[in-house]
């Protein structure tokens, strides 16, 4: 990335030159003064825990200490979320796959741009498993079958699992989705904990499920859930699975949008240049990261892991 965004910001106020660049950021705040629009990088995220609004606290101090006038704003759903970034209210939006294809799909072709995720975000898993009473030895057993499954607008536990099914020609008798924290799109995964629950009671013959979660209930990290029954009643469908899918991305309006905020792309370029200058090895860094899920490094965006998603949308 280019410096151009320094220069732009630098040159804004002669006094702010003149203390230097790490001045003007590191303010960001002043008392009843909202902070004008074209100065600000303003990111909105989906609050689906109370972490959430520490890790982006964080992330400012981060933010501002490299050089970027950011700040964020929480939201309850990714439906508000996509549509204040499709209206420009926002400059960036940390969005689901779900949100990332809908934001590309509304906005229309070349009018966003994909700014980078987590590593942990690439190839996704999402798994089939059945009671182990249920005869279920392949996924084609699972015609007539009944399935449980997270909440229906979760990518990994129903949108793209469901849609894979239906791809492999299953039809099972019923599929029930656990609908819970319904527009946080799966992050909560209390629909998955749900469905893991009226598994083990016997209510369905087979669950749609993260492989995050299942790991998760096994290892006896789920209050709700012995582990042991779990592994007793029920394991993985083997052969076939659903495919692997990305999921978190930094989506902004592409300059040319007619209601992007950024029209000179300094503010997708600022954020940028800042989050990939991150290193786990840096120990002011390190914590932020891995309250995020990181494992060792922020990645580029790649497009091709949202394929099962947008068919699954699409469909």
């Amino acid at each position: 990335w280019s410096p151009r965004w320094r220069t732009m910001l630098a040159t804004r106020a002669p006094l702010h030159r003149a203390l230097g660049l790490r001045a003007i950021t590191s303010v960001g705040w002043k008392f009843l003064q909202p902070p004008a629009r074209e100065e600000q990088v303003l990111l909105g995220c989906v609050s689906y825990d109370p972490a959430v609004g520490r890790i982006w606290e964080m992330m400012r101090s981060y933010m501002r200490g490299a050089g970027v006038p950011f700040d964020f704003v929480l939201f309850t759903n990714y439906e508000q979320q996509v549509a204040c970034l499709l209206n420009g209210h926002i400059d960036i939006a940390w969005n689901g796959p779900v949100a990332h294809v809908i934001t590309q799909q509304r906005a229309g072709e070349g009018q966003t741009v994909s700014l980078g995720m987590r590593d942990c975000d690439r190839d996704f898993v999402s798994i089939c498993v059945a009671r182990r009473d249920a005869g279920v030895g392949s996924i084609k057993d699972l015609d007539g079958k009944s399935v449980l499954t997270g909440a229906s607008d979760s990518p990994q536990a129903h949108v793209v699992p469901v849609h894979w099914l239906r791809e492999e020609g299953v039809t099972p008798s019923s599929i029930q989705p656990f609908e819970a924290d319904l527009g946080k799109h799966g992050d909560t995964a209390v629909g998955e904990i749900l469905a893991m629950e009226a598994l083990l009671r016997g209510e369905g013959q087979a669950a749609l499920l993260s492989d995050m979660m299942w790991l998760r209930a096994l290892a006896g990290a789920l209050p709700s859930i012995d582990p042991k029954a779990l592994k007793n009643a029920a394991a993985i469908v083997p052969g076939a699975a659903p495919p692997l899918f990305d999921h978190c991305q930094f989506d902004a309006l592409a300059p040319t949008a007619p209601k992007s905020p950024d029209p000179t792309g300094w503010k997708a370029e600022a954020f940028s240049e800042a989050l990939f200058a991150m290193d786990m090895g840096n120990p002011d860094h390190t914590e932020v990261m891995k309250l995020e899920g990181i494992r060792e490094r922020w990645e580029p965006p790649r497009e091709e892991g949202y394929d099962p998603v947008r068919r699954a949308v699409g469909a």
